[in-house]
């Protein structure tokens, strides 16, 4: 199955929206089926964006992950991910120049992307702020 970053952030919003911190019991996320929900859910919780435990060898019918809730990085994530318009950029820009999209490399872009929005040079920090101060007036 294809990694699909789209569904990652649906469910690092569904995740997020629950008000207990804790994901539903059953995570439904409209468009995709269950197993690919389990499976992009297995990749978060390895790749650190959610905590949890993989229980795949509990049921015959592939992955299987009971999620506990967002660490500090999925929700540093989510945050550069948040905005649609940003988001749907700085998937485009990463897709077409490199015909695939590494989280790494997404995130660093909507970082990019955000600092650009608050108008701080990624590349010299040490205006930031004095840039920031500027900004408040």
């Amino acid at each position: 199955m294809k990694r699909n970053l789209e569904l990652v952030r649906h469910i690092l919003l569904a995740l997020e929206r629950n008000p207990f911190g804790y994901p539903f019991q059953d995570l439904h996320i409209d468009g995709y089926t269950p197993m690919q929900v389990e499976y992009h859910a297995l990749l978060m919780l390895e790749s650190g964006l959610v905590a949890g435990h993989d229980v795949s060898g509990t049921t015959p019918f592939g992955p299987a992950v009971v999620l506990t809730r967002l660490t500090w990085q999925g929700h540093e994530f989510l945050e550069s991910a948040r905005d649609d318009f940003r988001w749907h950029q700085a998937l485009q820009l990463v897709t077409d120049r490199l015909g695939g999209t590494p989280l790494t490399i997404l995130q660093d872009i909507l970082t990019l992307l955000m600092r650009q929005d608050l108008e701080i040079s990624p590349l010299d920090r040490s205006t930031a702020p004095q840039e920031i101060a500027e900004h408040k007036r």
